[in-house]
């Protein structure tokens, strides 16, 4: 700023001095006097009476008396202005002297005796500096305002306008969220706004970018920065170190015991930095500032600070988390209550999602010296480790297990461990840990029990073949017995009951309710880390029961809700399930999708046994899409042994068994499908909806002729499965296949409609094509051909292989070319009414006249009047041309 008014001085034909303090030659008295005597020289011309006098006498040795200088200083003082006085015969001199705080007392006490002498003189002073309490002579500035001509300017910060013209004189054609957040950045400190634009446009020619959307602070805004704090002197660093420590914790009574300052000091201090547009409400404005403030402190000195910054909150009553970030920061601790406070502060991160709750539990370990206590925690890091990604939490297996073996782990941390050991597939240990865990369940605390008796409802859940103790099996059917009552405040207990009642085949409306009251709540509670396991056991609930349309969408609403969390672990599990459910819907490119995303967001070993549910999906998806090298190549991807007794195991043999099937290996189609019904029968858990694995290996019998093995399958699964279910439909067309040609087309229809009904749309598209078969044979190649169009129709929209399907041979190219779907404008069929529509709907599914009549228990005529009145209405010429989009549009009317 001085710069700038001595460069309009020197335009307008005036004189100017220039001297400046600095904080390293503060203790040299005299020091900037000197200057200003040797700067008026040297406009004079020649050496001038000051400076001779300066030479001749050692002035700076002769010291200040209290507040008045000495007849020695005052003699050199006046030789001062008699040399101002020979300049101003010619033009007007202005004496500029900045950073006015670095001025050593010495010089000060000579300027103000000359000041008070300069008043009919053509001589103007300009002083620039900080507050008053920072002066080396405190009472200057009192004695300069006393003067008649004095004027004390008081620069105020640009306003945001002032920020804008700013930025659009150095810039072109900014933006006008550029300029506010140069604002917001600076506070309207020019120095600031100036470094910003030069740090921006060094990012945008490193990058090649041609322009950015907002400013970067860098290099040159960090030396601002600290040219703002430093200006402040010493003091006023160490005070702005303590106020980047705290931040918003920067209150003056904190600040000062910090930074052991307090009074009028810390006062001007703070408003210096105020007035300098760094700080905000409490602490500075934006966290560059802040760091610019930390990094220019060694490291030892930050983290000291950071630790004293700790303790003084403890003091203090701060919250748990905000000390234990600073306790996180100095890297160490040095109080017995540091490991308390870290591993609360943990608790309270992960129920938010914070990354910061390893980090806390890391210090406590490393703070701690109990074995059990150290035991707890390195558990804890296991456990939070585990939902952000599995595979670091594995690495810490041996640790852990050492732990459990030494009996050191309480039993909620013994269950985690435990399901750890299954989840890698570590059978024997897990088992004998269990066994051990049970032995001294009299022993347990209260909160420790109820964990001990969740684990085999949870071991039952997933892996029940490593639930097949007799205390454990009676445990498990007693508490499915009472799966339909809620556990009020146990989420985590509700969902796996819920989930163990639907594997045992209780099918309820009240298990519906209670998944999606457990969702809900999750949702309500913002998906916060640890929710994985009872998220996922009610969405299966769901899936399970065969509410696939529900099912979805609470996956979809989770899914969203979900990106607010970085639970790796939940990610994956939604993205399963989200295939799981889309392949049930015939929904293949997005089953196929979700499969890889959830396989890409964990690493392979991360996943242990349950590598199998992803895969399956995978695999599935890519057989019915004719992707038969992509099945293969997921199929040949390592799984643990210990999956094959899960029921992810389950998945991934239906899986294989029907990517047997699609290359022509019927024989090892049916081991594997018959392996399922094995461990699902042995394990007391054959609900079709889970596995249909009956209706899989009868089509594996009927690949092999064996019709009679077929028709026993399929009619079991009829027997085990409601008559409204997905599975009852998928069974329904398996019999017919296995059944004589008289009673088949009253089956398929009867599977037609229960698959419509559930949105299968692909098991629909090969339960049609097998209807068209029949129909076909039958001689009704009218209905046939529509049944077959549909069918393809069906398996295009799934993205289904085609050729997969069965349908009759056509007649002719003309048959042919009548088989393209045509669609329909959907205003045509909007304008049917709601009878037109069913007797539409019914005709073009392939039944007669009759049979219409008689399923909508009408007269014959009527269904003519009603086709009649629809073919005109959407401009078609008869029964064949109906189009496909009203039969998949009102399933209802079927």
């Amino acid at each position: 700023m001085l710069r700038t008014f001595g460069e309009r001085v020197a335009a307008g034909g005036g004189l100017l001095v220039r001297v400046s303090g600095s904080p390293t030659e503060q203790s040299l008295g005299f020091g900037v006097f000197d200057q200003l005597m040797r700067g008026v020289a040297s406009l004079d011309g020649a050496m001038g009476e000051a400076v001779t006098l300066l030479e001749d006498h050692t002035v700076q040795t002769i010291p200040a008396n209290g507040d008045r200088i000495t007849p020695r200083h005052a003699q050199l003082t006046l030789a001062v202005l008699r040399d101002l006085m020979r300049l101003t015969l010619d033009r007007p001199v202005v004496i500029g002297i900045d950073d006015l705080q670095y001025v050593d007392s010495l010089s000060l006490q000579c300027l103000l005796y000359l000041i008070r002498r300069l008043e009919s003189m053509r001589i103007l002073v300009v002083l620039t500096g900080g507050p008053r309490c920072q002066l080396t002579y405190p009472i200057f500035y009192d004695e300069i305002l006393r003067q008649p001509h004095a004027r004390r300017i008081q620069l105020a910060l640009l306003s945001r306008e002032g920020v804008r013209r700013l930025v659009t004189e150095n810039c072109e054609n900014p933006k006008e969220s550029f300029s506010d957040a140069c604002f917001e950045l600076s506070g309207g400190n020019p120095l600031l706004v100036h470094a910003l634009l030069s740090d921006t446009a060094a990012t945008v020619k490193a990058n090649q970018r041609r322009c950015v959307t907002s400013p970067t602070p860098g290099a040159t805004f960090q030396e601002a920065v600290l040219a703002c704090v430093y200006g402040n002197g010493a003091e006023g660093f160490t005070i702005a170190t303590a106020i980047a420590v705290l931040q918003d914790r920067s209150s003056p009574e904190l600040i000062g015991r910090l930074c052991d300052i307090d009074g009028e000091s810390l006062a001007h201090t703070i408003h210096a930095l105020e007035g300098a547009g760094l700080m905000a409400a409490r602490g500075f404005r934006h966290p560059a500032i802040q760091l610019a403030v930390l990094e220019d402190l060694p490291p030892e000195c930050r983290a000291e600070l950071r630790l004293r910054a700790a303790e003084l909150l403890y003091s203090a009553g701060a919250p748990d988390l905000e000390v234990a970030a600073h306790l996180v920061a100095a890297g160490r601790v040095r109080e017995n209550w540091a490991p308390a406070v870290l591993r609360e502060a943990a608790k309270q991160a992960i129920g938010e999602g914070a990354e910061s709750a390893a980090e806390y539990l890391e210090l406590a370990l490393h703070a701690c010296s109990d074995d059990r206590e150290r035991a707890s925690i390195s558990t804890a890091i296991a456990e939070v480790e585990f939902w952000d990604n599995p595979g670091n939490a594995i690495r810490r297996f041996g640790e852990l297990l050492t732990w459990l073996r030494l009996g050191l782990l309480s039993g909620r941390d013994a269950v985690f461990v435990i399901g750890l050991l299954l989840w890698c597939g570590h059978v024997a240990e897990a088992e004998r840990a269990s066994r051990s865990l049970a032995a001294s369940a009299d022993r347990l605390d209260e909160e420790s029990m109820a964990e001990v008796r969740k684990l085999p409802l949870h071991l039952f859940s997933w892996a029940p073949a490593w639930a097949t103790d007799p205390v454990i099996a009676q445990t498990t059917r007693r508490e499915a017995d009472v799966a339909s009552v809620a556990v009020a405040g146990d989420p985590g207990r509700q969902a796996v009951i819920s989930l163990n009642a639907v594997l045992r085949g209780v099918s309820d409306d009240n298990l519906v309710h209670e998944a999606e009251y457990i969702l809900d709540g999750a949702k309500t509670a913002g998906m916060r880390v640890g929710v994985t396991a009872h998220v996922t056991n009610a969405l299966m609930t769901l899936v399970y029961l065969d509410r696939l349309h529900l099912a979805e969408r609470w996956c979809t609403v989770l899914l969203k809700e979900a990106t607010t969390t970085r639970d790796r672990s939940l990610h994956a599990g939604l993205f399963t399930i989200g295939a799981e459910i889309a392949f049930r819907l015939g929904d293949l490119l997005t089953a196929e999708r979700y499969s890889r995303l959830a396989l890409n967001r964990l690493q392979r070993e991360s996943w242990g046994v349950g590598i199998g549910a992803p895969v399956s999906v995978q695999v599935l998806a890519a057989t019915a899409m004719g992707k038969h090298q992509e099945a293969a190549r997921a199929l040949q991807l390592p799984v643990p042994e210990a999956m094959f007794q899960t029921r992810f195991g389950l998945h991934y043999l239906y899986a294989r068994g029907h990517y047997y099937l699609s290359v022509d290996r019927a024989h090892a189609a049916l081991k594997d499908f018959q392996t399922c019904g094995r461990l699902m029968v042995d394990w007391g858990i054959d609900v079709p909806s889970l596995v249909g694995w009956r209706a899989a290996a009868a089509e594996a019998y009927l690949r092999l002729n064996r019709t009679k093995e077929a028709r026993q399958l399929s009619e079991e699964q009829l027997a085990k499965t409601d008559s409204r279910s997905r599975a009852h439909g998928v069974a329904l067309r398996l019999l017919a296949g296995a059944s004589k040609v008289k009673v088949r087309s009253e089956l398929l229809k009867q599977s037609v409609y229960l698959l419509e009904q559930h949105g299968d749309r692909l098991e629909l598209a090969r339960s049609l094509s097998e209807l068209s078969h029949v129909y076909h044979a039958q001689g009704e190649f009218e209905r046939s051909k529509m049944l077959a169009r549909r069918s393809r129709y069906l398996a295009r929209e799934c993205h289904a292989e085609v050729s997969q399907l069965k349908h009759p041979p056509e007649k002719s190219s003309e048959d042919s070319e009548a088989l393209v779907f045509s669609p329909v404008e959907s205003e045509g069929i909007a304008g049917l009414s709601e009878a037109e529509q069913r007797v539409a709907v019914l005709a073009a599914q392939g039944n007669t006249n009759r049979e219409v009549a008689r399923r909508l228990h009408i007269t014959v005529s009527t269904v003519e009047q009603h086709l009649t009145r629809a073919y005109r209405k959407l401009e078609i010429n008869g029964r064949s041309d109906l189009p496909d989009r009203i039969w998949l549009k009102h399933p209802e009317a079927i």
